[in-house]
């Protein structure tokens, strides 16, 4: 059981909150942008994975080095302005589009951006959880951390999951003007089995640019829905940070 005397600690609870808000951002992201670049830009799965590969180096090489810096400077000042950087970075992947798009000038920006702000937070977060309880409770503390980090993830993949089925219906319903009666019938029969793209695939040739532009219009709304939700998680893990975290060295650093 999770000892709620935990969240006694002004720093535990600030720590956790931020925690919710930039890891439901951070999973909200990851789920939205990977969706977007297969199913509307284009990208194969092994070009999909590329373009995150700058994530994984900022990470390697810089957020340690946050941890440090956070350790002389206090942890509030790392866990407000990286979850605020990484937010402005999520705004920046708005610029990726399909049909026109170029991955150093559209998508590469809002990825360096999104992934200094994201090791500029992680290191000084988890030592803040860690260090704002005694230690015979450090390890409960760190579990209770990971815990929302994952719950986080999975709450927003699934409200993001709603979006993306809400959209796309809604987008494929405004088409009854504009198609035949057969294509009707499979889409209808394609909302109703939860749109499978098997059953949509099967609408008659003159008929599918008119669908195509739907989806493309759906994806695209989807996008923009999904990297706003995400930028605000994030804005708001930077804010309880200000307002919660104490920027002070931890305790333990001190001694």
């Amino acid at each position: 059981m999770l000892p709620l005397s935990l969240f006694r600690s002004r720093d535990f609870t600030g720590a956790n909150l931020a925690t919710l808000g930039m890891y439901a951002a951070l999973g909200g992201a990851i789920f939205s942008i990977i969706l977007y670049l297969q199913t509307a830009v284009g990208y194969s799965p092994l070009a999909t994975g590329l373009a995150f590969l700058p994530t994984t180096l900022i990470m390697f090489f810089f957020a340690s080095r946050a941890g440090k810096l956070s350790a002389i400077y206090g942890p509030r000042l790392f866990m407000t302005l990286g979850p605020i950087i990484a937010a402005l970075g999520f705004l920046l992947l708005l610029r990726v589009s399909p049909g026109h798009h170029d991955y150093i000038l559209d998508l590469l920006p809002g990825i360096l951006v999104f992934s200094a702000g994201l090791a500029l937070t992680v290191a000084p977060l988890t030592t803040t959880v860690i260090t704002s309880v005694d230690n015979n409770r450090s390890g409960i503390a760190s579990a209770a951390n990971n815990a929302v980090a994952r719950l986080a993830g999975l709450f927003i993949v699934a409200f993001l999951g709603i979006i993306v089925a809400t959209e796309t219906t809604n987008s494929l319903k405004l088409l009854s003007h504009d198609i035949s009666n057969q294509t009707k019938t499979t889409i209808q029969q394609a909302i109703a089995a939860g749109l499978k793209p098997a059953q949509l695939s099967s609408i008659p040739s003159q008929d599918q640019p008119a669908v195509q532009t739907a989806v493309t219009k759906a994806q695209r709304s989807i996008f923009v829905d999904a990297i706003l939700i995400n930028a605000a998680l994030a804005f708001f893990a930077g804010l309880i940070s200000f307002a919660l975290v104490q920027n002070k060295k931890p305790k333990r650093l001190q001694s």
